[in-house]
């Protein structure tokens, strides 16, 4: 939940063997009207199951303005599965590579994050 709206974001990101990074991620994000899609490429382990994901801007609609070829990046935190693990945890997205620092992790409240370095 943001701004007492449900945000809906997805993501995958696999590191390739040579080090490539693809993926893609997406967010809709109700409390601003808006929906930004993400071309990943580059991923970075973190201590504890996290990471801080970048990628280019591919789509943002309708507003704000427009973000399309800037960097985005957020981080995510995978607390485990099963009902007595503590919930997993994202950002939000912010302008920034993968050398940024993303805001603060925030519960998510359905779904499931898996980090497998």
């Amino acid at each position: 939940m943001l701004g007492g709206e449900l945000r809906t974001f997805s993501f995958s990101a696999i590191q390739q063997p040579n080090g490539k990074v693809a993926g893609q991620a997406e967010v809709h994000n109700r409390a601003m009207g808006t929906v930004v899609h993400m071309d990943i490429n580059c991923i970075v382990f973190l201590p504890n199951n996290t990471v801080v994901v970048s990628g280019t801007i591919t789509k943002n609609s309708p507003n704000p303005p427009n973000l399309v070829g800037l960097n985005g990046v957020f981080q995510a935190q995978d607390n485990g599965e099963g009902t007595n693990s503590p919930p997993d945890r994202l950002s939000l997205v912010i302008p920034g590579d993968c050398t940024a620092t993303p805001p603060g992790l925030m519960d998510i409240l359905h779904g499931n994050i898996q980090v497998r370095p």
